[in-house]
């Protein structure tokens, strides 16, 4: 009971990460998860090229708008995301395509608190195959670029092509992470990372959009998504 307690909270603390914005929500953590040290060594060099070694003392904390509260409920897809939590701690199992939520958010809320930028984006692609592949498919890079470009533009087929040649390139560095033919060093890194969190996100709420109509009938649920994607799918270039 305890493990499913920590399950559905930790789950909650990735919710309120994916629907907050701003830069120190990866703070967000369970009490008895350990955060950073409050002792901070910083080595740092000045226009003159010269190295300074500095000290300071400072807790971690996670900080938001007063109005946080306000802001997600009311964002559109708030009541479903909810649903959706709750159904993980109801008896039972969620509903597949619940439990493809559930588990890429728990990716993504991982891969904002990561503390490096390779794991970053490792994280975040990997929130993005669990929501665009769906079962027995091959998790091809084209495939999960033009799936997660259509839940995370515009619509536009300017604005999709825009977010599938990001999510190429993001895709095709974690392989190279992955596999061993990229550095997690690379100065290119932190900017993937970047576009994949932008990317993750977007497509994790278009996704609640495209789940909210779910047939009644569960055993559907797989071949359901597969005939949504063929169907946005065929309205965009071939890649």
């Amino acid at each position: 009971m305890i493990g499913v307690t920590n399950s559905a909270v930790q789950s909650s603390l990735d919710l309120l990460k994916l629907f907050l914005s701003g830069m120190r929500k990866s703070g967000i953590r369970q009490a008895h998860r350990s955060g950073h040290s409050p002792n901070v060594v910083e080595l740092t060099r000045d226009e003159g090229r010269e190295f300074h070694i500095g000290w300071r003392r400072g807790p971690e904390d996670a900080v938001v708008d007063d109005n946080w509260h306000a802001i997600i409920t009311c964002h559109y897809n708030w009541p479903l995301a909810t649903k959706v939590l709750q159904s993980s701690s109801a008896l039972g199992e969620p509903r597949k395509l619940y439990q493809r939520f559930l588990d890429a958010l728990t990716w993504y809320g991982d891969g904002v608190s990561d503390e490096t930028y390779a794991g970053k984006l490792v994280k975040f692609v990997a929130a993005l195959e669990r929501i665009t592949v769906t079962s027995g498919e091959k998790a091809g890079y084209n495939k999960v670029a033009r799936r997660a470009a259509i839940l995370a533009s515009d619509r536009t087929e300017e604005g999709w092509l825009k977010y599938f040649r990001a999510t190429q390139a993001v895709h095709s560095w974690r392989s190279n992470l992955m596999h061993g033919s990229g550095s997690p060093f690379d100065r290119s890194v932190p900017r993937h990372a970047a576009n994949a969190e932008h990317i993750s996100r977007w497509s994790l709420f278009r996704y609640l959009d495209l789940i909210r109509n779910l047939p009644a009938d569960p055993r559907s649920d797989e071949n359901w998504l597969a005939t949504q994607y063929g169907r946005l799918e065929s309205a965009y270039p071939k890649s």
